[in-house]
């Protein structure tokens, strides 16, 4: 469902004539939106980017950067709970 988001988000700024690409900003916690966002692109949707962003609790972000999962971590409560995560749950998805 969350692959649809991205299709709806397109067409709501982007003339389908105009072929043009589009850059999503996605907050994330453990990837699920962002793997709907470049799943998007694999179906044909012009994505130029998705760009993951992260909060006190960037796991996805320290596993991407550096190879490594810090299960251990502490969670921070933040003002975004859905982001408030110590395992990216949906990696395997991007990857």
């Amino acid at each position: 469902m969350q692959t649809v988001h991205y299709f709806y988000s397109y067409l709501q700024v982007v003339s389908p004539r105009e072929e043009e690409s589009a850059c999503f900003y996605v907050p994330t916690g453990g990837g699920g939106h962002c793997s709907a966002g470049i799943l998007a692109a694999q179906m044909g949707l012009p994505v130029h980017s998705v760009v993951a962003c992260v909060n006190e609790n960037d796991v996805l972000h320290t596993l991407i950067s550096t190879g490594e999962l810090e299960s251990r971590r502490e969670v921070v409560a933040t003002l975004a709970p859905s982001m408030d995560i110590s395992v990216p749950y949906n990696v395997e998805r991007i990857l």
